[in-house]
């Protein structure tokens, strides 16, 4: 291949492929996911809870936030997560403790053992969406060049225009299906 400096395009035949190379490849990807697992607990979970510790005023803490509990009694390694269900204020309507959904219950705790991670657990949904643009329906042509020309082209950041690929469909359902 012109990647590798490989001389042959064969491939390696799968039935000399036995359960032993399986299973040594199950073997190899899960010691790989623990030591990413472990990586990231030491170091990402680490670090935030110092940056945390060092400017409690930056904890903006959102219903949905997903957060780290401090436990006394456990390592920070092995803080459980939870997402934030509830805000709690007190009486003079400063949040100082929060409703938290475990994967096992749920729990009050007051703000400061509570550390929230950088990524909200509404992250996805947060993005707005973009409108489509509607042809208008007066107008009936049939022909498509000129229905090409009356809708604005659409452009990149960078400002160049978003041309549609022409694919080449030989085949369709219908044709399958007769």
């Amino acid at each position: 291949m012109f990647l590798f400096e490989i001389q042959t395009a064969e491939t390696k035949d799968l039935e000399i492929r036995d359960a032993n190379h399986f299973r040594k490849r199950l073997r190899f990807r899960a010691k790989v996911i623990e030591e990413l697992k472990k990586r990231f607990r030491n170091e990402y979970i680490g670090q935030l809870i110092q940056r945390q510790k060092q400017h409690p005023q930056s904890s903006n803490i959102c219903e949905g936030n997903i957060v780290l509990i401090e436990d006394d009694w456990k390592k920070c390694l092995q803080w459980p997560l939870a997402r934030v269900i509830k805000l709690i204020p007190g009486k003079d309507g400063v949040v100082r403790t929060v409703k938290l959904r475990t994967q096992s219950c749920t729990l009050i705790r007051p703000i400061q053992r509570v550390f929230p991670l950088e990524v909200s657990g509404n992250s996805v949904t947060s993005f707005p969406l973009q409108k489509v643009q509607q042809i208008d329906s007066s107008m009936n042509c049939a022909d498509p060049d000129t229905l090409k020309a009356t809708v604005k082209p659409q452009v990149t950041r960078c400002g160049r225009p978003v041309k549609k690929p022409d694919k080449l469909n030989l085949l369709t359902l219908t044709d399958v299906f007769d």
